[in-house]
């Protein structure tokens, strides 16, 4: 048995699996421990890089390669992948530890999440997730553990004893584990013989993926860190550029799961190909002009996982005016009301009051209906109109989850029609009309009537 025990911190490759490093060692394996980041938020990254190798020396273990990543932001770049994939290469281990899915710490998620994106498809074996201070739901395997020795090991990290109880907390969940065997105290793990193919390990949640259409990089930047301050983290970028210049990935944030794909160029044909591409089980879009507010995607996710019959949840958007200077630089001039309207039937085939960037939906769903690319506008209205017309389903959370920007040029009045106009889009909001007055039924035609009905009682 060749073991990889990767680690986001120093002292979790102790909390996780210190029985697991000594019985193999025991049996005559071999072990590597691989600690991501330098755990600088947790005190002197010197200091605790000593400490861990003395703990691992009390387990007669080698010694531990550091890399040295921001603790807090461990990274999920396609740098970071590549390191995984030499780090394995090199290495050739036939197991490889890491934290569950489940874990609560976000630099113990990208790290799991991380290094399965970079060995998809070049390394099989048996992975085993381990538990630190999140405990197990459903382990699938008890190591048998000598606590004292671990507990030895883990009095090494000095530094950590002031903040966490490492005896209590190691000793009560050793305990636990160990009476699942019959032993005095054990490791939990899920052991998982994985062949490479891909998978979500994170079934627990479901991956989101996220279209962004782009092709100015510091407008860009401004979107993709809206998408990486979401409180929801389980995330998949696509950044479908179109711009004139090639697209520069090391600007991307580095805690960022982003895929560059090169855009058709059309509107509704980058939409189109961010979509065939995406991965998850949820979509979003957010162009490079807008912006999502934290809570965006966990509050329509939410919704949308509790109701397996909803297609679209929306929320609520505010216009604001911003003024695009000189060196990429964002300075907003005005912040508009929070704007939404709950759904009614018919209300879409007489325009759209669902913003592109505002909504969340089904993958498969969406893929289906796709965008049509003969439109040169507006193809994000004809889409939702034609779900309904399809009997859609849609619901509207009224919570504020994101900003629609405006740009308008020196002297322009500040208004969405004014710069639609400018833009050459308005001629194709009768396209849209006729598309819709072709394709209606008399069921959707009597929703109009209702809805007209509905708002004249108002």
């Amino acid at each position: 048995m060749r073991l990889l025990v990767l680690a986001p911190h120093p002292d979790d490759e102790l909390l996780g699996c210190a029985g697991l490093i000594m019985n193999t060692l025991a049996q005559g394996g071999m072990v590597k421990v691989v600690v991501v980041t330098e755990g600088g938020l947790g005190g002197n990254p010197q200091q605790r890089l000593q400490e861990l190798q003395a703990g691992l020396q009390v387990l007669q273990a080698p010694a531990a390669e550091c890399w040295a990543a921001a603790d807090g932001a461990l990274p999920l770049d396609s740098v970071m992948q590549q390191r995984y994939q030499a780090l394995v290469t090199a290495y050739r281990p036939t197991d490889i530890a890491l934290p569950a899915p489940g874990e609560s710490h976000p630099d113990h998620r990208r790290l799991t999440r991380g290094a399965l994106a970079a060995l998809t498809g070049r390394w099989g074996g048996t992975l085993w997730f381990y538990e630190t201070t999140s405990p197990l739901p459903h382990p699938n395997h008890i190591e048998p553990v000598l606590l004292e020795r671990k507990l030895q090991a883990l009095a090494c990290h000095v530094s950590q004893q002031a903040q966490y109880d490492y005896q209590a907390h190691t000793r009560g969940l050793a305990t636990l584990r160990g009476a699942a065997i019959a032993a005095g105290h054990g490791e939990a793990y899920v052991r998982y013989p994985w062949d490479g193919s891909a998978q979500n390990f994170f079934e627990n949640r479901p991956l989101v993926s996220v279209v962004v259409r782009a092709d100015d990089a510091a407008l860009l930047s401004v979107a993709l860190h809206s998408i990486n301050e979401q409180s929801y983290e389980q995330i998949e970028v696509l950044v479908v550029w179109h711009g004139p210049a090639a697209a520069q990935p090391q600007n991307f944030p580095a805690t960022l799961q982003v895929r560059l794909l090169q855009g058709p160029g059309p509107r509704a044909a980058n939409l189109n190909a961010g979509m065939a591409a995406a991965q998850g089980k949820y979509l979003a879009f957010l162009d490079q002009d807008d912006v999502w507010l934290p809570d965006h995607l966990a509050l329509l996710l939410t919704e949308l996982e509790a109701d397996p019959k909803l297609d679209v949840v929306y929320g609520d958007y505010r216009i604001v005016t911003c003024n695009y200077q000189q060196g990429g630089q964002v300075q907003v001039l005005q912040v508009g009301p929070a704007v939404g309207k709950d759904w009614r039937a018919g209300r879409l085939l007489a325009g759209n009051h669902i913003p592109v960037n505002s909504y969340l939906c089904r993958i498969r769903w969406a893929q289906q209906l796709g965008f049509d690319e003969t439109l040169e506008a507006y193809e994000d209205w004809d889409f939702l109109a034609r779900a309904e017309l399809q009997g859609g389903t849609f619901r509207r959370i009224p919570e504020l989850v994101c900003e629609y920007r405006q740009y308008p040029h020196p002297g322009e009045a500040a208004d969405l029609h004014t710069q639609h106009q400018r833009k050459g889009y308005t001629p194709w909001g009768q396209v849209v009309l006729r598309k819709l007055l072709q394709r209606i039924t008399p069921t959707g035609l009597n929703d109009v009537f209702n809805l007209v009905l509905a708002l004249e009682l108002e």
